[in-house]
């Protein structure tokens, strides 16, 4: 007679056969799903990629970060193996809100959202097919590596802000410490300078403006309180130390560069060196040294900070007693030639009260996970197939004067529809730098020029023609430049430069006009020759900064929106003061608003100038009167570009006005105010893209 009971017993060894084939589906079905996320999150991995390597250094740490993080992850791989797996629905809605998320962002291309969605949607594909214990495993990895993320605009803010306070507080710091010995220094936003030696100078860079130091304490302070401390107030503690050791370690290594300079440049004077040695040594190799010492001594306090919250009363002396007790029962057991038992990784396959295996259950889920993941990347190819971009200002692809490494032209998008000469004014394009071309995306679009009484603009060309001209003695021609005008000042070193450049210009194009045979070859000097002429009429507008030289500098994108950035990072890095920006109250089109207004100085060159700036967009597609601006309030500026791609389908192409004007000794930042003010009356038709 046959046992009923054994012939109901589970077959587990098909069981387990069944695991196999579904544990390969599996993974073939994960593979995939991976490949289709690479394709999806591309683009921003590689510009997170890019960042890691970026001259401004926001982000120069982001591959160690990365790597750091990748590591943990690997190192919790064995409590996510021992993990009890289930397979969690709310993960299943997580990832898809993620998905559809990417889609919107990618529509809108914003990239380091899109990142943090990319790492977002992974967690959730373990929530998914793994459950809580699993997910839970991989959530502190995953949230250090977002630090490896760079976020554009608010990397800039925040960068600007800590390379002010941290310069700031070592200008302060040396002053007082160095009255001892002489040393004194002055500020200009980022720029230190020695008082009694002006030739050590140096700005405080993006890549030295401390975001590294805090985007480094922060990861290390999170590190340390995730695995060291157990009690929520020590942990909370932890993190309240990351912003002042961060700025503590940049607002050293500013006080030891500046020591190193004076130190070295004494040294020079002193036993009659080279030139420049002292400065030479101070910014060369003993610029690199400081970062070494201070990111040392920041990591040393991040740990002796640890360590000093690990011993105050909480659970971490309660764990501490329990390793001694049993370190202790390990040594005696040992003492008494007892085998200890070895710890071994418990691997559960199964689920709780069921004898299916997990693979036998999984495998579904996982070729969901993929085909989610395929189609949101084919849909992400049609995501932008239906959005209107507003018209921007027109513009069209001319040769255009580029300086930097060289003087040359190139084909650039330059705006047409503002024009060179109004009704008492004439415009001087202002050449385009190799860095600018550089750093901005493709699809920049560029106006730059000074605007100047016709007069005036009329003296600085004659002061330039006789710079070219064989018949004058050199003296003449820094005498034409010196007396174009009386009310400017005049840097009479860049004068002598200037004229010294002209004359071995001046050599060569009569050499190439000897030799040249040919119309072409005729043709291309006299293009050199207006190419120099011009570059030279741009130079003496700006070495004499006259007061009714006023600048208006516009920067329009397609798509990429990168014109909108903060005026207030660019000027304070470049060694610029700058009194807090106010609303200043312009109308154009009939639409009333307030535009920012910045007084900026530069003390150590004596520079005084006032800003006026706004954002603009043409307003037809809003289906609403009056035009878009926006003014210093551009933080919103981001958001708003980005709910009108998602939701409205609709792009706008901010541009970046930016008018500036010299002020005179004596004179108010009013005066330049009204200038400004004056000009943007004879341009407002086409600013307004009536035009």
């Amino acid at each position: 007679m046959e046992d009923n009971n054994f012939q109901d017993a589970p077959d587990f060894s098909a069981m387990h056969a069944k695991n196999r084939r579904c544990k390969g589906i599996t993974i073939i079905a994960l593979i995939a799903a991976a490949l289709a996320a690479l394709a999806l999150y591309y683009y921003p991995l590689l510009r997170t990629y890019q960042s890691w390597n970026s001259q401004h250094g926001y982000n120069s740490n982001g591959l160690i970060i990365f790597l750091g993080s990748a590591y943990l992850l690997f190192a919790a791989r064995k409590v996510m193996r021992a993990a009890q797996k289930r397979i969690c629905y709310l993960g299943l809605a997580f990832l898809a809100f993620g998905l559809v998320c990417s889609l919107g962002l990618k529509r809108a291309d914003f990239n380091a959202a899109q990142t943090v969605f990319c790492l977002f949607c992974f967690w959730s594909t373990l929530l998914y097919l793994g459950g809580w214990q699993m997910a839970k495993a991989a959530l502190f990895p995953l949230f250090i590596m977002l630090f490896s993320v760079q976020w554009g605009l608010g990397s800039s803010i925040i960068s600007t802000h800590l390379r002010i306070l941290s310069t700031d507080i070592a200008c302060r710091f040396i002053n007082f410490t160095g009255s001892f010995w002489g040393i004194q220094v002055m500020r200009q936003g980022t720029n230190v300078s020695l008082v009694n030696i002006p030739e050590v100078q140096f700005d405080v860079a993006a890549p030295c403006s401390g975001l590294q130091s805090l985007i480094m304490t922060s990861v290390l302070c999170l590190v340390m309180a995730y695995f060291s401390l157990k009690t929520w107030w020590k942990r909370i503690v932890m993190i309240l130390l990351i912003a002042p050791i961060a700025v503590l370690n940049n607002s050293l290594r500013i006080v030891l560069i500046a020591y190193c300079g004076s130190f070295f440049t004494y040294l020079e004077h002193t036993l009659h060196l080279s030139e420049g040695w002292g400065r030479k040594v101070a910014f060369g190799a003993f610029h690199e040294y400081p970062g070494v010492v201070v990111y040392t001594l920041g990591f040393v306090m991040i740990f002796a900070a640890c360590a000093i919250l690990e011993r105050l009363p909480g659970k971490e002396r309660e764990l501490a007693a329990e390793r001694k007790a049993k370190k202790q029962a390990e040594k005696e057991a040992r003492e008494r030639g007892e085998t200890l038992p070895k710890e071994e990784d418990v691997r559960e396959d199964f689920d709780e009260g069921q004898a299916s295996p997990y693979y036998a259950k999984v495998y579904v889920h996982a070729v969901i996970v993929f085909a989610l993941v395929f189609l949101t990347y084919l849909l992400s190819g049609k995501v932008k197939e239906n959005i209107r971009y507003t018209p921007g200002l027109a513009y069209a692809t001319t040769p255009y004067l580029v300086t930097g490494e060289g003087i040359s032209v190139r084909m650039l998008p330059i705006i047409t529809n503002i024009p060179l000469r109004t009704e008492t004014r004439v415009g001087v394009p202002v050449p385009v730098s190799d860095l600018e071309l550089k750093e901005l995306p493709e699809d920049t679009v560029y106006f730059r020029a000074y605007y100047l009484p016709k007069e005036l603009c009329s003296s600085y060309e004659k002061s330039v023609e006789k710079l070219f001209s064989p018949k004058e003695s050199d003296e003449a021609r820094y005498g034409a430049l010196y007396g174009v005008s009386a009310d400017a000042p005049f840097d009479g070193l860049g004068a002598t430069q200037l004229v010294t450049m002209a004359s071995f210009w001046r050599s060569n194009l009569v050499a190439k006009t000897k030799s040249a045979k040919t119309g072409e070859e005729k043709a291309h000097v006299f293009q050199t020759a207006q190419l120099l002429r011009h570059f030279a009429l741009i130079q003496t507008i700006q070495m004499h900064r006259h007061p009714e030289a006023v600048m208006l500098a516009i920067v329009q994108n397609d798509k990429d929106h990168h014109s909108i950035h903060a005026p207030e990072a660019c000027f304070p890095s470049q060694g610029w003061t700058i009194d807090e920006p106010v609303d200043f109250p312009l109308t154009l089109g009939g639409s009333s608003f307030e535009a920012a207004r910045m007084d900026v100085s530069f003390i150590q060159a004596n520079i005084r100038e006032t800003i006026i700036y706004w954002y603009q967009c043409d307003h037809k597609l809003h289906k609403t009167s009056p035009l878009l601006y926006a003014t210093r309030r551009y933080m919103w500026l981001p958001f708003k570009t980005t709910f009108d791609l998602v939701f409205k389908g609709l792009g706008d192409r901010w541009a970046f006005v930016r008018f500036s004007n010299p002020i005179m000794e004596g004179e108010s930042y009013d005066k330049g105010a009204e200038r400004i003010q004056s000009l943007i009356n004879e341009l407002e038709p086409y600013l307004t893209y009536e035009k």
